[in-house]
C-alpha cells in the first residue's frame, strides 16, 4: 500500500500543469485518490459479495484504468493551454 504522501501527485500536476496553483491541483488530484480508493473498497467488496469471486473486481479495475489513461491523454493538451494562457499573462 502506498503512502498517501506519495511526491507522485505533486510532481505529476507541476510537469503537466506548472507551478501555477499548484496546491489547488494537487489537493483536487490527492482528493480524488482518496474516494477513489474509499470507493474502490467498497465496490470491491459489494463485487465479491455479489459474486463471489475476484474477478469482476479485476475486469472493473482494468476498465476505470484505461479511463484514467484516456483522461491523463487528454489532458495533456488542455494543460498545454493552461501552461501558455498562464505564461502569456
Amino acid at each position: 500500500m502506498r503512502s498517501t504522501t506519495s511526491p507522485t501527485p505533486t510532481i505529476a500536476a507541476s510537469k503537466q500543469f506548472g507551478m501555477a496553483d499548484l496546491g489547488k491541483v494537487t489537493g483536487t488530484i490527492t482528493s480524488l485518490e482518496m474516494v477513489g480508493g474509499t470507493v474502490g473498497a467498497i465496490v470491491s467488496g459489494v463485487l465479491f459479495d455479489a459474486t463471489g469471486s475476484f474477478a469482476s473486481t479485476w475486469i472493473v479495475c482494468l476498465a476505470c484504468s484505461v479511463v484514467m489513461l484516456v483522461f491523463l491523454l487528454a489532458s495533456e493538451p488542455i494543460a498545454a493551454k493552461l501552461r501558455a494562457s498562464v505564461a502569456g499573462e
